[in-house]
């Protein structure tokens, strides 16, 4: 039988281990129930140290075509998604907690299922409101940006954009900034005795230690992590750590304080506010399911340890398989495992899936659907700019987290995405480059707090530019070229 030709557009590349990998199968299953919209076809490859998500180009369009429409005829939908989705992601959490109430090792293997079950339906409904939100961002900016133009000529409207949509409530990544600072300003005020500070810096390193996590396996920040950030600011003045806290307190009021100098008609003020709620979503989602994926792992563990694994070999299940065990006791051999942990690849095809880890079979895949692409020849490349600036440093490529040491003072940093284990390097760089993102992303968010150069959304940067490259950064205009050393 003949199969579909896809044409797949690149979404999302980062380490993803196959548990993780539900989030594909919940978009197949539940992406028609929630708004009407077929998203059946999904593709996840293996490049280097990462994997790569498509999404077929066709139900891509679909969406965009379902949200703009339904934002025409409903100016309520928009309001509806993010209702839903914090929703969702309040859900998400308290399943996730629930699930590990009691004491887990006295309960049979068909009661631990249940509550597993029960956390994977929650996220099946969690997960299409991961990419129905970047649909309506596709939308709602294009449109304040028309507005503010109209009513600011000659003015940069993506400043005006950046501080009108600057999200109300604080992310967890900002909070914890935020109560770091608190943390040292009292230090330096109290003089506190090496048992408080170890006392105080414990509540904090409990409070924010899931921060980190991607994927169940990952692991949690440690003391060490937070006590060099601790001791960064307190190597600065009282009055340093005091006037950032004020800062901080200040941009939460940034978007009010502009509007209040603008004339503007209600629709335009109506959809400045939602998109500050867009905004926030954008770490809130991200962050809830790290924070479900903290709450469910004992449930995890327990299970490893009754199939006889650890933790991180589980995780290279998906989940189908996982309830498979927990009712009849089979597994794939050690070996398949082992093998995934290697390499892996899936794809889902009008909703049947299939995972494959021989390499033979994932070659094969690779050039079905996705054929050769000559992107090393590239040397310039453009996105989007998040930060204005200019820059000129030597590469450096960072995939995961466990990179982060790899990095030096005053290089470029060239990578996926951001996180909140990125900000120390981020602080260190010259500019900051990403293949993902927008202007509402962390990345963005960040350098614009630092005042650095960064441009984000250029979708092959880590494919295009090596470790040592020279490169410069144009955040002018959105490119990024290789210079000859």
């Amino acid at each position: 039988m003949k199969k579909d030709k896809h044409i797949w557009v690149p979404m999302l590349k980062r380490k993803i281990i196959p548990i993780t990998n539900m989030i594909s199968l919940g978009y197949a299953e539940m992406m028609k129930k929630k708004i009407g919209v077929d998203f059946d076809n999904v593709l996840l490859i293996p490049k280097g140290e990462i994997n790569i998500l498509h999404f077929d180009l066709d139900q891509l369009k679909n969406l965009g075509i379902k949200v703009s429409g339904k934002l025409r005829k409903d100016p309520a939908f928009a309001n509806w998604v993010t209702e839903e989705c914090e929703k969702t992601c309040r859900d998400l959490v308290k399943t996730g907690k629930k699930a590990v109430s009691g004491k887990l090792e006295k309960l049979s293997n068909l009661e631990l299922l249940e509550r597993f079950e029960s956390y994977i339906n929650v996220f099946y409904q969690f997960a299409p409101f991961m990419s129905i939100p970047l649909s309506v961002e596709q939308i709602l900016p294009k449109k304040i940006e028309k507005d503010l133009r109209k009513i600011l000529p000659g003015k940069d409207v993506n400043e005006f954009l950046s501080r009108l949509t600057t999200p109300k409530k604080l992310s967890y990544t900002a909070q914890e900034h935020m109560d770091l600072l608190k943390l040292a300003i009292k230090i330096k005020k109290e003089k506190l005795s090496e048992y408080k500070y170890k006392k105080e810096l414990s509540k904090h390193v409990q409070k924010y230690l899931w921060l980190s996590i991607w994927n169940f396996s990952d692991p949690l920040l440690k003391e060490p992590y937070f006590e060099q950030q601790l001791r960064e600011l307190l190597s600065y003045d009282l009055e340093e750590c005091e006037s950032d806290l004020d800062e901080i307190r200040r941009n939460r009021d940034l978007s009010k304080r502009t509007l209040e100098k603008l004339s503007i008609k209600k629709e335009l003020r109506d959809n400045i506010k939602l998109m500050r709620k867009y905004v926030f979503l954008r770490n809130y989602r991200r962050e809830m399911l790290a924070l479900s994926y903290f709450h469910l792992r004992p449930l995890l563990e327990e299970v490893a340890k009754r199939a006889g694994l650890s933790l991180d070999e589980l995780c290279h299940l998906i989940h189908p398989e996982i309830i498979e065990f927990l009712k009849t006791g089979r597994l794939p051999s050690k070996e398949e495992i082992l093998s995934r942990k290697e390499r892996w690849a899936f794809v889902i095809r009008k909703g049947r899936w299939e995972l494959l880890s021989d390499q033979e079979g994932i070659e094969k895949l690779i050039r079905e659907e996705l054929g050769e692409k000559a992107i090393k020849k590239i040397t310039k490349i453009k996105g989007n700019v998040a930060c204005r600036g200019k820059a000129k440093g030597k590469v450096r490529v960072i995939l995961d987290k466990v990179e982060v040491g790899k990095f030096r003072k005053g290089e470029v940093l060239v990578t996926t995405m951001t996180t909140p284990d990125f900000v120390v390097i981020m602080k260190q760089a010259v500019a900051i480059v990403t293949d993902e993102g927008g202007l509402t992303c962390h990345a963005a968010i960040i350098s614009r707090e630092l005042g650095i150069p960064c441009v984000v959304a250029t979708k092959h940067a880590t494919e295009v530019f090596k470790d040592g490259d020279l490169v410069e950064v144009d955040a002018e205009r959105g490119f990024v070229r290789k210079l000859e050393k």
